[in-house]
């Protein structure tokens, strides 16, 4: 997750949105998450998550009946498909619930027939749109989390608390998997640069991940040296 613009999950063994699940390893695109698998991976009750994920865009409508075609977040189209309801949110903040009628996989996209949307007119009125999943609706399996948890926190060093930078994506390849990280610099003025580290996602570097303070790490000589 991790999916083309946001969120996924690593899963069915793992396909989930910038959802992204992790159970070993964290997919990551742009606002989703997919999921990676750590044992060491804490949530405490101090950070409120979202009951709402992004999980896929509105892209185009399919037949004259009112489907629409979604484009996931998620590792595969198969998760928005097996939802029995998602939400859109409105520009005031709220989220509409619709209840799904039908649904297929066609390639990377999730084709659902949405309760009271029964013609062409009204699904062209939420092409474009962004859809989201509550995080209960979504299979997940023990310890695993999601990846667009984990945007956002810090990476700190794990034996003397140097704070590095922030987790800005998650690169999977099927060579190995990476922490982007937006480094901090370390001049009179600390502050956040574009200049992007790459942490491998594999014990030797990664100490623990902790959802509420940050990611841990023990880095090898030279990887931070110029920060």
């Amino acid at each position: 997750m991790v999916y083309n613009k946001a969120i996924s999950v690593m899963y069915i063994s793992a396909y989930i949105c910038r959802l992204c699940y992790i159970k070993n390893s964290i997919e990551i695109k742009d606002n989703i998450c997919f999921m990676a698998e750590k044992s060491d991976i804490t949530y405490t009750d101090k950070k409120r998550f979202s009951a709402y994920i992004e999980a896929g865009k509105i892209v185009n409508t399919h037949g004259v009946k009112g489907s629409v075609k979604i484009e996931s977040w998620c590792d595969t189209p198969l998760v928005l498909s097996s939802l029995t309801k998602i939400f859109i949110k409105k520009k005031s903040g709220e989220y509409i619930q619709f209840d799904k009628e039908s649904s297929f996989v066609s390639k990377r996209h999730a084709v659902i027939k949405l309760r009271g949307i029964d013609t062409l007119d009204e699904a062209l009125k939420y092409k474009g749109a962004l859809v989201y999943a509550l995080r209960s609706d979504i299979p997940r399996e023990e310890g695993a989390v999601f990846i667009c948890d984990l945007i956002g926190l810090p990476v700190i060093d794990a034996d003397d608390g140097t704070v590095y930078g922030r987790v800005s994506d998650y690169v999977s390849s099927s060579a190995q998997k990476m922490y982007a990280v937006s480094i901090i610099s370390r001049k009179e003025e600390p502050q956040e640069t574009e200049t992007i580290r790459y942490i491998p996602d594999v014990k030797q570097f990664i100490d623990r991940v902790d959802l509420e303070s940050g990611i841990y790490i023990r880095p090898i000589e030279g990887l931070l040296d110029e920060i």
